[in-house]
């Protein structure tokens, strides 16, 4: 056996031990800290299927009506996990594959296709889209938004396209904070250790009257960098700085204006590659890069009855990239406004208009990643209309529904879903879906030129005269990505202190975009004299995959409890073109298990066990992790933990993005310490 896997099950057995030998001298009284403690109450079991979520149907539901593969990350889940950003947060959910590519970047997705920019991942933070359609992806390294402010995650297995649009293709993450008024008083945060070098956040709340409440926080984050294969030091530290605040007026009993800013100004390092057109052709570089922005977001809500609403939101989000002598500025504004009526007592109808700008302006051009023309306006209109239909009360429902998008890169788009549950009875839920998504083409895939590459003469890949510079151009007719999704779930409360969640899913894309077959060697006089050669982005793959998904919760006791998830996904990428066929680029398993137990004396231990399978179609190999959390309440308003991440082995590689030739860089085991202070 494994001896990272023996040390995992030996210390996961010790802890089991402990927790039931410590079942006849720890009750409850002792182990649920004191009343004033309510950060410590943890959500009764009986209750999770009345668990409410939002993002299955733009509207609060139980969990156990939520036709769809849905997973809620609480902010208890977070606090106790000793996360410190929220790609780390993220490995809690079935499904989804978090892999860290430096100190200061993460690939992150749903059921395959991960990448630095995955680009089926629609990710929002209360509404708000940061999925950004310069490179269809998420620039997780500064979604850092306060952890404690989170109220929860909820995160969406499966295509949203239907609600949320074009890219909510393979799952949606929704990032929901707290209202302001759950946020009062003063909150003072400071960690630092091996790794995070000094985590700061400085948070206070208050209200000018009752139905006005408020909160500003400023956050500082300064972490170390990663190391090589060899166990040196690597140039990928991060720094960043970031501030906000948020308003919540409860203008009436059923009116709530809502409005939150954050901006930030982050600092990062990397190591790149870069071709050359002179020997040795290619050069190795440190590069310090930055991003700055903000984001303003207004929105009113008013209710009408328990299933009739009216929201309108709009939000303007700026953000400047200067990277490998680049500048980008991009702007985005959006609003959209949505109605939810019930005709019926058998009907609920909930639909949606929507418009947004994406205005982007390349101030200075990359010498190896151009966009053509520097500066271009994009426009997105659409529309959605769903209807959920009660079939038998309290038994059957059918929802059927679908979105209309217009964009400017493929025109006009169409994205219906049908999704069917039985509940048998209040302990049981059976769902099953069919849906339709689509990736629309990025800026990048249709106006980039990059250098990828300068091959020697006379190598292996050039046995020609002079150097071949490889380039990679975008491609103006590409179309859009098409997936057939159907999915199967099943929900249960199986008994008092056990909960269990199955999903299953088999997914058939087309027109997947992947690079063409070069073209003809062409030659350029320079200087210095090369010859050329071309690949463009085109519609030339196709896929299947399927896999299973479970979550499973215990609470063995009112003290402690197992929260388990297991996911499995396979599947094949064909190219259209040539006929070959390759693996998915996923970890066929991944194997969560954390162990959370309350002890006496305000003490908390928190075990946290994961396995991730080697990624198939790469040299990445398969891994086992383990995360301890300690926290101690020594006085209700402050809370002192120890964490010790990545415990298993000194340092590993989790990824190797495809496309950008930066160094990926070996996650090494950490220790930190933390204070927080209410006050």
């Amino acid at each position: 056996m494994h001896d990272s896997l023996k040390k995992t099950l030996l210390i996961i057995g010790l802890s089991v031990l402990y927790g039931l030998a410590g079942a006849s001298f720890c009750p409850a009284a002792e182990s649920a800290p004191a009343e004033d403690l309510d950060y410590l109450k943890n959500l009764s079991l009986e209750n999770l299927l009345d668990t409410e979520v939002s993002s299955v149907s733009k509207k609060m539901e139980k969990l156990a009506d939520a036709p769809a593969a849905v997973f809620v990350i609480t902010a208890e889940d977070i606090r106790r996990s000793g996360a410190t950003n929220i790609p780390e947060a993220l490995r809690m959910a079935p499904g989804v594959e978090v892999a860290q590519i430096d100190a200061n970047k993460w690939a992150v997705s749903i059921r395959d296709f991960n990448d630095r920019y995955a680009d089926k991942l629609l990710v929002l933070i209360d509404g708000r889209t940061v999925y950004t359609p310069l490179y269809s992806g998420v620039f997780w390294e500064i979604q850092d938004t306060v952890l404690a402010d989170i109220e929860r995650i909820e995160v969406i297995r499966g295509p949203g396209a239907t609600l949320w649009g074009a890219n909510a293709v393979n799952g949606v993450i929704n990032i929901i904070t707290k209202n302001s008024a759950d946020t009062q008083g003063g909150l003072a945060i400071a960690a630092a250790g091996t790794e995070e070098r000094l985590l700061a956040t400085l948070r206070y709340g208050g209200n000018y009257r009752e139905d006005l409440n408020y909160r500003v926080y400023g956050k500082w984050i300064e972490r170390d960098g990663n190391v090589d294969t060899a166990g040196n030091d690597t140039p990928d530290d991060w720094r960043m700085l970031r501030g906000g605040l948020r308003m919540d007026w409860q203008v009436s009993p059923a009116d709530l204006l809502t409005f939150q800013g954050d901006f930030f100004d982050a600092e990062e390092g990397q190591t790149v590659t870069t071709p050359s057109l002179t020997p040795p052709y290619s050069n190795t570089t440190f590069d310090e890069f930055s991003k700055s922005g903000g984001n303003l977001l207004l929105r009113w809500t008013k209710s009408f009855s328990a299933n009739a609403d009216l929201s309108i939101q709009t939000y303007y989000d700026h953000i400047e990239i200067d990277e490998l002598d680049g500048l980008l500025k991009r702007d985005t504004f959006d609003i959209e406004l949505q109605n939810r009526f019930g005709p019926g007592w058998r009907q609920e109808i909930t639909w949606g208009l929507g418009f947004r700008i994406n205005s982007d302006n390349a101030v200075r051009q990359s010498p190896i990643a151009e966009l053509i023309p520097s500066e271009r306006t994009d426009r997105l209109y659409n529309a959605f209309v769903q209807d959920s239909i009660t079939i038998v009360p309290e038994r059957w429902r059918f929802v059927i529904g679908s979105k209309f998008e217009h964009n400017d890169y493929t025109g006009f788009e169409v994205q219906p879903n049908g999704r069917l549950l039985w509940t048998p009875n209040d302990r049981n839920s059976i769902w099953a879906s069919v849906a339709r998504a689509v990736r629309t083409p990025s800026r990048v895939n249709s106006d980039a030129s990059f250098t990828v590459a300068v091959l020697p003469p006379g190598s292996p890949q050039n046995p020609g005269p002079l150097p071949l510079v490889v380039t990679f151009t975008g491609n103006e007719d590409l179309e859009s990505e098409e997936l057939m999704a159907y999915e199967l779930g099943y929900r249960t409360q199986a008994t008092e202190s056990v909960f269990v969640d199955v999903a299953a899913f088999y997914n058939d894309y087309d027109n997947l975009a992947s690079q063409s077959l070069p073209s003809s060697p062409i030659f350029d006089p320079g200087p210095p004299p090369v010859t050329t050669i071309s690949q463009a982005f085109t519609n030339n793959q196709e896929a299947e995959t399927y896999g299973l998904e479970i979550a499973l919760e215990w609470r063995t006791t009112d003290w402690w409890s197992l929260i388990g998830t297991y996911t499995f996904i396979d599947g094949e990428i064909s190219n259209k073109e040539t006929g070959t066929k390759s693996d998915i680029r996923a970890p066929r398993n991944q194997i969560s298990l954390r162990s959370n137990m309350n002890l006496p004396y305000n003490l908390e231990l928190d075990i946290w066990a994961r396995y991730v399978d080697r990624i198939q179609n790469t040299d990445i190999d398969s891994y086992m992790d383990l995360d301890i959390h300690l926290g101690w309440f020594p006085i209700p308003e402050l809370e002192l933990v120890l964490v010790g991440q990545n415990l298993i082995d000194s340092q590993r590689q989790e990824f190797q993005p495809q496309f950008v030739q930066v160094a990926a860089t070996e996650v090494q085991r950490g220790v930190y310490f933390k204070a927080a202070w209410h006050f």
